[in-house]
């Protein structure tokens, strides 16, 4: 069912401390770049933030002017150059220069996404495009999110599927629908789960009492009271065991005894059974619990890190968030405790080198080494949008940002100086707005780097273009965005012949005249560019799906952080 979007304003302001945090900058002070004077306030989005006063939402931009007047009895973030707010109870969307594009006649609107939006009146719902267009008239009782082009709908309590130009691909005839996952989607049929594709033609008929989505080429189904996986023909191939999707080649599996091990994909028990609880695996490590401790163990089973600790959370960057004695603290991938329990409060995951932690009731930011970045006076600290984090103090809003000597608000802070690194050919499929493409690129420390003109040259005519040149005077490279790429030859030339050896670039980036910092190595006497840090510099989207090791870059929907 569809829910009043306005409403995930406030849960972001709940679950604001369980979010991640910016690079850390060489120098690590910081500075209050917008004083702590609202009563609330939400993430920069696009260069601008909603923010609250005196009950009304208005827009700020990164200097603290207010560039939309606080009028509106709601707001959210930008997307697409669209905001939706809300005014009498109706909802409708303005421009970043706050006129009013859509008017707020709507009870329910969404973001928009690949240049349409959901909206609601009168109890049912359709889709606009961005000139208020109804491409789909509110008709349908229900409707979820876009899955491989096509929309889940309800009508007359029945789930169908439509495409982006409102045609009804897959008639509204079953009781319950998923997402396509794998090219395959679950449905529900008198109370029997099967699959479909995207046709809807009945691939695996529907005649199981439960069943999940594809992953690695495998599901989980439940048929006369027995637990198995199909592959895509509707073929059993492994039987008996109730458990997990599968990841990195390994699945949980479940014995009526009530303990947990891990099968691989012929079904073999590969890892006893004497868990009492574990997760699915993540970079090669799951966590498990055993007589009501938590750890981590390799694919051998091996305990890297035993059970000992009351709670743990996920590796990110190295390191995980482990509970010890009621106390926080991190620790590496070989089990290792680098940050000592001492926080009072699960932190954040790291990212990019920072993680928001907590101690005396108040929320500061510490590096991987433990070092307070920025100090524990903060009522509730989130993370870096756009190079600003929102902070809370004395019940007010505001907020702060790195200092850095190169980067300015809004662009990636640079990392700290790195040594030369092993660079290996990156394994994984590349596709661009769905279209299979190969680079010339590396992966490493386990990141992808692309040169800047392949970019440059296969993204030329999407509305995340860039143009790449020479700044002799500047003696830099000068990135323009919005302009066509002018292709200079050798472009998409080349595969990575096996590993080599990178080391830092030093060279010098101007984004429309303005320097930039972005992390970048040198190979071969080529630069090759972090591909998330160029997702982040021109706002596009970068994908990852671990089962079929494909990244995908996507130009109609905006960059967001791992």
């Amino acid at each position: 069912m569809m829910r009043k979007r306005i409403s995930a304003l406030f849960m972001a302001l709940i679950l604001c401390l369980g979010l991640a945090v910016p690079a850390l900058a060489e120098e690590t002070g910081f500075t209050e770049v917008i004083p702590c004077q609202y009563d609330d306030a939400d993430f920069f989005s696009e260069g601008l933030a909603p923010v609250k006063k005196d009950g009304k939402w208005g827009y700020i931009d990164k200097t603290g002017k207010e560039v939309v007047p606080c009028q509106y009895d709601n707001a959210l973030g930008f997307s697409d150059g669209l905001a939706v707010v809300e005014k009498g109870g109706k909802c409708g969307y303005i421009d970043k220069t706050g006129k009013e594009v859509i008017p707020c006649q709507y009870d329910v609107e969404s973001d928009f996404s690949d240049g349409l939006a959901a909206v609601g009146k009168g109890g049912k719902f359709g889709f606009i495009d961005k000139n208020g267009k109804e491409v789909t008239p509110c008709r349908y009782d229900s409707v979820l999110g876009f899955s491989d082009g096509l929309m889940i709908v309800m009508k007359d309590g029945k789930w169908g599927y439509i495409d982006k130009t409102g045609k009804e691909v897959v008639p509204c005839r079953y009781d319950s629908a998923l997402d396509f996952s794998d090219g395959l989607a679950v449905v529900v049929k008198d109370g029997k789960w099967g699959y479909i594709d995207k046709t809807g033609k009945e691939i695996i008929p529907c005649q199981y009492a439960n069943a999940g989505n594809f992953h690695e080429g495998l599901a989980r189904v439940v048929k006369d009271g027995k637990c198995g996986y199909i592959d895509k023909t509707g073929k059993e191939v492994i039987s008996c065991y109730f458990g997990s999707d599968f990841s990195e080649g390994l699945a949980l599996a479940w014995l009526q005894d009530g303990k947990w091990s891990f099968i691989d994909k012929a079904g073999k028990v590969v890892i006893p059974f004497q868990y009492d609880s574990a997760n699915g695996f993540s970079e090669g490590l799951a966590l498990v619990e055993k007589d009501g401790k938590q750890g981590y163990i390799d694919k051998t089973g091996k305990e890297v890190a035993p059970c000992q600790y009351d709670e743990m959370g996920v590796f990110s960057e190295g390191l995980a968030s482990v509970k010890k004695d009621d106390k926080w603290g991190y620790i590496d991938k070989t089990g290792k405790e680098v940050i000592p329990c001492q926080y009072s409060a699960r932190g954040t995951d790291f990212k990019e080198g920072l993680a928001v932690v907590m101690k005396g009731g108040k929320c500061g930011f510490i590096d991987k080494a433990g070092n307070e970045v920025i100090p524990f006076q903060y009522d509730s600290a989130c993370d870096f949008s756009e190079g600003l984090a929102k902070v809370k103090q004395d019940g007010k809003y505001g907020y702060i940002s790195l200092n850095n000597s190169s980067a300015k608000p809004g662009e990636i802070p640079a990392e700290p100086a790195v040594s030369s690194a092993s660079a290996a050919p990156t394994a994984s499929t590349v596709l661009v707005n769905g279209e299979k493409t190969a680079f010339d690129a590396y992966n490493i420390n386990g990141s992808n780097y692309f040169k800047l003109r392949d970019l440059a040259y296969v993204l030329s005519g999407t509305d995340k273009q860039f143009e790449v040149g020479w700044d002799a005077a500047a003696k830099a490279i000068s990135l323009t965005s919005g302009a066509a790429y002018t292709a200079v030859g050798g472009e998409m030339t080349g595969q990575s012949a096996g590993a080599q050896t990178a080391k830092p670039s030093a060279a010098k980036i101007l984004l429309d005249g303005e320097e930039i910092s972005l992390t970048a190595y040198e190979i071969g006497g080529n630069n090759y560019f972090k591909l998330r840090d160029i997702g982040q510099t021109f706002d596009f989207g970068i994908g990852w799906d671990g089962g079929s090791r494909t990244i995908a870059i996507d130009t109609s929907v905006p960059y967001t952080a791992e």
